[in-house]
């Protein structure tokens, strides 16, 4: 779904909900259908906010290969995402040991 499409959706029924996959590995829906959405009054339901686990810290390179259906956990990109997990969690720890959490 691009913002595009959502308009000509819209045009032809009004359209109420979207649900679009959502997270910091996924942000494509932030330059132009976000604001579409809104233009339009639809409201977006976001799924795999926590990219399917990744964030969460349920992955590892040994289970990497469980979800090869995703582009984030695919051969060429998981060691790239673990890095970039492990990096977040650094900053994570740093926050709470410093009760800068917010």
């Amino acid at each position: 779904m691009d913002a595009e499409t959502l308009r000509r959706a819209h045009s032809v029924h009004p359209i109420r909900f979207v649900e679009m996959q959502y997270s910091l590995f996924n942000r494509k829906m932030e330059k132009e259908l976000l604001p579409a959405a809104k233009e339009l009054g639809v409201g977006i339901i976001a799924y795999g906010t926590l990219a399917h686990g990744l964030l969460g810290g349920n992955w590892s390179k040994e289970r990497s290969d469980q979800n090869n259906f995703l582009p984030i956990f695919h051969k060429d990109n998981i060691d790239k995402n673990l890095s970039l997990v492990e990096a977040l969690q650094e900053i994570a720890a740093e926050k709470l040991s410093n009760h800068n959490i917010f």
